[in-house]
């Protein structure tokens, strides 16, 4: 039997590399003294991500409601 925590490893498993390659891309934008465009990726992120969220979480505008798992 699957514990939750195992679960929640193997959904974040799949993670990992775009974070990794958000990590690198943060340092180095930070090195070169240029935060601006880091910046707003970040806030363009965050928003993608609420409107994911809102659809693919809650079933908004027609996707399918897949909840928590």
């Amino acid at each position: 039997m699957r514990t939750a925590f195992s679960i929640y490893l193997g959904n974040i498993f799949w993670c990992l590399p775009s974070l990794f390659i958000f990590f690198v891309l943060q340092r180095y934008w930070q090195a070169r003294r240029r935060v601006a465009p880091f910046t707003i990726i970040i806030l363009s992120a965050n928003g993608l991500n609420l409107l994911a969220c809102l659809a693919l979480g809650l079933g908004k505008w027609g996707f399918p409601a897949f909840g928590i798992r």
